[in-house]
């Protein structure tokens, strides 16, 4: 699987993935840290289950990419995303 992404950072200094307008946080590390999980940033608030698997390559490996939500809005200072309410 080969989808275009980016890494990005939030408004709070932390590292997000952003592919097709969604954005994933880093939820855990694999074993030897080969395969990073993500989840999309509004799993705990709306429930959603997309996700990621991204190898050490960053490549992703896996991906669940339906969300229970339309993507959220950002704008760009300074190098970092915030989030429009």
């Amino acid at each position: 699987m080969g989808s275009d992404f980016k890494f990005i950072m939030s408004q709070k200094g932390k590292t997000l993935i952003l592919l097709n307008d969604y954005t994933y946080w880093h939820a855990s590390q694999g074993r030897r840290k080969k395969i990073g999980r993500w989840r999309c940033s509004s799993h705990n608030s709306r429930r959603c289950k997309a996700k990621l698997e991204v190898d050490r390559f960053k490549h992703i490996i896996q991906a669940d990419l339906n969300h229970t939500h339309p993507p959220p809005k950002y704008c760009v200072n300074n190098g970092k995303y915030f989030r429009i309410a």
